[in-house]
């Protein structure tokens, strides 16, 4: 029991001693079960360090086309703890070991959203003149007024008629599930 009640001061010891402590008491049955549930999420709590990581990854709709690969000789380098990739998968990046692979399964919410309907919007031809011929697929650079003044914000043309242009300003991958397969490379330290 000594040895646990150590596991509460983090600065002292590390977490994979203390992973080994309850993997002990576990295993013996020497301390009850909310206590650790309690040690364990502490020592989740501090495996989310900021750590940057190289990985290889690939993204996949529901049909199996991929939208979006690594080269095999050129893996992502990302920042965790910093909320700059899927929660999710970063949560899970911080348990995995160097060459693992890991399948995510991802809802729009969890993704790129849920697609908004409101941000499909009818664009009076004449704005573009005769500067450019949009056509559905492309993705355009528009103006909007934004709280701070004029923002530069994409859009998708998804329709074009000879009076309107109809664009998509939510995400290209928004209300879609998504499956990204995540390999480790290696941590950065």
């Amino acid at each position: 029991m000594l040895r646990l009640f150590l596991c509460q001061d983090f600065n002292k010891i590390s977490s994979g001693y203390c992973q080994i402590i309850i993997s002990f008491a576990n295993i013996y049955r020497q301390v009850d079960y909310a206590k650790i549930i309690f040690f364990k999420s502490i020592i989740m709590k501090k495996k989310q360090t900021i750590r940057k990581a190289a990985i290889f990854l690939q993204g996949k709709l529901e049909n199996g086309e991929i939208f979006e690969e690594t080269p095999p000789d050129h893996p992502v380098l990302i920042t965790l703890g910093q909320n700059s990739f899927f929660p999710v998968i970063e949560q899970a990046l911080y348990t995995m070991k160097t060459g693992e692979t890991r399948t995510f399964s991802l809802s729009p919410d969890q993704a790129y959203g849920p697609h908004h309907k409101h941000l499909v919007q009818k664009i009076d031809r004449s704005v573009f003149g005769n500067r450019m011929d949009p056509q559905p697929g492309m993705i355009l650079s528009l103006s909007l007024e934004g709280e701070s003044g004029p923002e530069q914000v994409p859009a998708t043309v998804i329709a074009v008629s000879p009076e309107y242009i109809t664009v998509d300003y939510n995400h290209p991958l928004a209300g879609k599930e998504v499956t990204y397969i995540v390999t480790l490379q290696e941590w950065i330290d």
